[in-house]
């Protein structure tokens, strides 16, 4: 397990928990808001018994209140303590128990004038100046005899459950304290909640948090001592700062905590009195899937899959039962059942699967899920769902549609190899078992998006063009034939896709899993607008993204849901929630989407090109550019989002 690192000193220093009052005044006269009083419990710095020296300890204080982006707002000055503590010793008198001693008795430090609120944070930024004259060469690390001088800063802070005026609020701040207001954080961001929504971070919810969050939580440090430059930490209050280590950390401690949900699996209701539950989606019936993912990722056997697979919720029993229909792999008919449970904002969440989240629609026709931590299997993977539909024909996919693709362009010797047993791979030059099936060992299959405008006549017959493609192919056309079940299943003649269309015959799924066809991969299509639509509203959103680097584990990939937040039809941020490269959790990014002419709309800065459907209410982008470089050389994306 890892525990809390040591402050970075020299080889002899030593933490010791000391108790102190933060002595002063907090001002007289009336007190509009509510007060806090406060105990630092902050760590000190001992050097041994072999030596002599002086330490002084001094905070600044902070209190502060969070949105539902994580961004910090400071609801009082900032309050200065110096001096809080200071010590001297020499070899003749210090011993290892006078680290423990505790402050002579200080008046106690009140804040006053705070706004009454729930859930503040107290931020301290404790720093610490040491003295320290050594009385002999101890270890091999020091070499110096002379006196020597540290100096650092480090961050604590605690959750305040409420602040009301005319009272005071006691509050002690120790490193518990601090992984527990971070923890409580972190939940609040991935509910997209400002941590004082008392809807969202509500008593049970603290109180499940502290019981399991401890200085000593798995990986904790990471958050609280994460980043140093000489002795001074990064603030852990900072949400952009955390690291990938530090949120995998906080939320090992939300899943171990096993919050309910707090809200209904099924339909939601109108109570009496003008009270108004949040409706919960409906989501009885039989869903298809196309699923773009990535397994053993970092390995030599790394693979870029497609697969379609159905999913059938029962709200009664709050369960969905999946099925694979199939798979570019290996397709396993097993049929596993899982609970799930969707919360106030419609995300859901499945009962065996915390990896896994995923986000509703407002009708409950669609559905997206994505997986963002690897896992032993080293997977990563994103899936749009649509509700099977009733009485439909040729006729409900009719007009101008926009298909937005991504997948792997199969390379001829990846098709030769892919027809072969494992016997036959071993026995053929430039193929390789990878343990499922055989796969090219040179000339590897490339990672591409595409798009394509594609016109149904509702008679069966469809003409599509290529507008965009992130390899070097062709910007080709041509024809082809479809059918449309009476449950919106979709099948195409000349090519391998297949899947279902909405019930609004705004949307399309479909999915290639043969590899004989030079392709394998997802499509999903979006009814062509009459005008251009702007993201008006916050959408849900997931995205996989590509990074193709053209070695012998021929790409990199990641996957990452959150939200947007609109400041116009055009601009916003978006936020993430759950991501496998936790950078994308941590920062909002900014977007400006420019509307195009023919129904599209373009986010220049990010090399992305989507359109939103007729109704307003789900989008899909890619970045689909051939030789696009952004941040990363060679990534291509697909993008989904549902309001």
């Amino acid at each position: 397990m890892r525990k809390i690192k040591a402050v970075k000193m020299m080889a002899a220093v030593v933490l010791m928990g000391v108790a102190v009052f933060a002595a002063g005044c907090g001002g007289g006269g009336s007190n509009a808001g509510g007060s806090m009083k406060l105990r630092l419990e902050a760590p000190r710095v001992a050097l041994g018994t072999a030596g002599s020296g002086s330490e002084t300890i001094s905070a600044t204080i902070d209190v502060l209140s969070y949105n539902a982006s994580g961004t910090s707002t400071a609801v009082v000055e900032t309050t200065n303590l110096p001096n809080i503590f200071s010590m001297s010793w020499d070899e003749s008198t210090y011993s290892s128990s006078s680290g423990t001693e505790t402050m002579p008795s200080n008046p106690s430090f009140f804040i006053a004038n705070i706004p009454p609120a729930s859930n503040y944070i107290v931020r301290s930024a404790i720093t610490y100046s040491v003295t320290y004259t050594p009385s002999a060469v101890r270890t091999a690390a020091q070499t110096a005899t002379g006196t020597q001088t540290y100096t650092g800063t480090s961050y604590y802070g605690a959750l305040v459950d409420s602040v009301t005026a005319g009272n005071t609020s006691n509050v002690t701040i120790n490193a518990t304290s601090t992984v527990i207001a971070l923890a409580t954080l972190r939940y609040a961001i991935t509910k997209s909640a400002a941590l004082g929504d008392t809807s969202v971070i509500t008593d049970t919810v603290k109180s499940k948090i502290a019981a399991v969050a401890t200085a000593d939580s798995e990986g904790v440090s990471y958050c609280m001592y994460g980043a140093s430059v000489d002795n001074n930490y990064s603030d852990p209050f900072v949400v952009s700062g955390w690291s990938a280590d530090c949120v995998t950390a906080l939320d090992a401690i939300i899943t171990a905590a096993n919050i309910p949900s707090g809200t209904s699996t099924g339909g939601g209701s109108t109570g009496g009195g003008g009270s108004t539950t949040p409706t919960v989606p409906d989501v009885s019936g039989t869903y298809i899937g196309v699923n773009a993912g990535a397994d053993q990722l970092g390995t030599t056997n790394q693979e870029f899959y497609a697969m379609k697979d159905q999913m059938v919720c029962n709200t009664q029993t709050a369960t969905c039962q999946h099925t694979e229909l199939a798979n570019s792999g290996t397709t396993d008919t097993t049929t596993s059942t899982t609970g799930y449970t969707i919360d106030a904002n419609r995300i859901l969440s499945f009962t065996e699967y915390p990896n896994i989240h995923g986000y509703v629609s407002e009708d409950g026709s669609m559905i997206f899920i994505t997986k963002t931590s690897p896992g032993s299997e080293g997977e990563l993977f994103s899936e749009l769902y649509v509700k099977k539909g009733s009485g439909m024909s040729a006729a409900s996919l009719s007009g101008e549609y926009i298909i937005h693709k991504m997948g792997v362009k199969i390379s001829e010797q990846d098709m030769m190899c892919s027809q072969l047993d494992s016997a036959s791979c071993s026995a053929n030059s430039g193929c390789g078992w990878t343990g499922s099936q055989c796969r090219a060992t040179s000339n590897i299959s490339e990672p591409e998006t595409s798009r394509m405008n594609i016109t149904f006549d509702g008679a069966g017959n469809l003409t599509y063009s290529y507008t965009a493609r992130s390899s070097a192919s062709s910007l080709n056309s041509g024809s082809d034939t479809y059918t449309v079940s009476s449950d919106g299943t979709v099948t195409t003649t000349n090519s391998a896709l297949s899947g279902v269309l909405s019930a609004n015959g705004n949307v399309f799924v479909l999915v290639d899993t043969s590899p004989n066809d030079g392709f394998i991969g997802i499509a999903v299509g979006v009814k062509k607008p009459t005008a251009p639509i702007g993201m008006s509203g916050s959408f849900y959103v997931t995205s996989m993204i590509v990074d193709y680097t053209g070695s012998t584990v021929p790409f990199s990939v990641d996957s990452d849901f959150g939200y947007t937040t609109p400041t116009s039809e055009t601009t916003g941020t978006y936020q993430g929630l759950f991501c496998s490269y936790s950078q994308e959790c941590t920062t909002p990014d900014p977007y400006t989407m420019t509307p195009g002419t023919d129904g599209t709309f373009s986010d220049v800065e990010h090399g992305s090109v989507g359109v939103m459907s007729p109704d307003g209410k789900f989008f899909i982008m890619t970045v689909a550019q051939s030789g696009w470089t952004s941040t990363v050389n060679g990534e291509i994306e697909l993008s989904y989002g549902i309001r």
